[in-house]
């Protein structure tokens, strides 16, 4: 996700420029705070549009490819605010890969603890 976001701000410098204001402003905070940030969105956004989207989507259609495709489509749209599309488009492809993950193991606290370790590198490393 890394380099994807390097690629991308590269090609796009005024895109760039929400994400990083944005980020920014997260790394601003205290250190205690982005603690909680970080875990809250591992665990809340986790049950949301893995544990619970997929499994109701899935329900519903009988399609786990469409399951995958509106948990990516909500995951997205939901940091759609503030961030810019630098970031979205790391947003989408790490919601591909924690749905396609959730999809395939099953086990919400592997996504959960993925996606803390993915938020914690951007804001508890600093």
């Amino acid at each position: 996700m890394g380099i994807q976001f390097a690629v991308i701000a590269h090609q796009s410098p005024a895109a760039s420029t929400a994400a990083l204001t944005q980020a920014q402003a997260i790394l601003n905070t205290p250190y205690w705070y982005r603690i909680l940030l970080v875990l809250r969105a591992a665990v809340v956004e986790e049950i949301l549009f893995r544990g619970y989207l997929i499994e109701k989507v899935r329900q519903l259609s009988g399609s786990a490819s469409l399951a995958v495709g509106v948990s990516i489509a909500a995951f997205t749209f939901a940091h759609l605010r503030g961030w810019g599309a630098v970031h979205l488009s790391a947003v989408a492809l790490s919601g591909a890969v924690l749905a396609l993950l959730y999809v395939w193991r099953r086990d919400l606290p592997s996504n959960m603890f993925g996606h803390f370790v993915t938020d914690a590198i951007g804001f508890l490393t600093r």
